[in-house]
């Protein structure tokens, strides 16, 4: 709860012009280095080649990295009668 807490304060104080949240983030991160830990494989997904859809040995995905057009992309050949708002495995684009 305190890192959420932190986060959403960096973000009130500090967004960017163009709305990203990934510097105040990164901060927040930093300043819980130690009590924070890298996600076991198979729980994050990354890159275009990533299908969050696939199982990973018991697991699915839980984070999805993808730059959104690439989101929007896998939804659209995933789902073809898909709007932006429709969401593929629990993700939206």
């Amino acid at each position: 709860k305190a890192l959420v807490g932190e986060w959403l304060a960096e973000l009130t104080r500090r967004t960017s012009a163009d709305g990203q949240d990934q510097l105040p983030l990164r901060k927040v991160l930093w300043r819980h280095r130690d009590d924070v830990w890298d996600l076991p494989y198979g729980l994050q997904c990354r890159g275009r080649r990533c299908d969050p859809c696939a199982k990973k040995g018991h697991r699915n995905t839980l984070l999805w990295h993808a730059a959104r057009e690439d989101r929007v992309r896998f939804v659209a050949k995933r789902r073809p009668n898909a709007t932006a708002d429709d969401g593929v495995c629990g993700f939206y684009a």
